[in-house]
């Protein structure tokens, strides 16, 4: 998920959340204080799925690496296999 599609879900559901709050009778500081915890609990656990998805996901071949795995020797002046 992009960062920017994140945000504004998270807008969103910081709206609704705060909405809903203040529609059943909670007060508007109570109602912004749901809102701000569902944000720092969203951005955890996004940040937890990004740790999981990095430790999941396959490691990825090396550009260092040469693409002639054989080994030359010196002595004989052939490579080996």
């Amino acid at each position: 998920m992009r960062l920017q599609v994140f945000i504004g879900f998270m807008v969103c559901s910081a709206v609704i959340i705060a909405a809903g709050s203040y529609m059943t009778g909670a007060g508007l500081g109570i109602s912004i204080l749901r809102a701000i915890a569902a944000l720092i609990i969203l951005q955890f656990v996004y940040f937890l799925l990004l740790v999981l998805m990095s430790v999941i996901s396959p490691p990825k071949p090396s550009a260092l690496k040469p693409k002639n795995t054989t080994q030359a020797d010196p002595a004989a002046k052939t490579q080996k296999p």
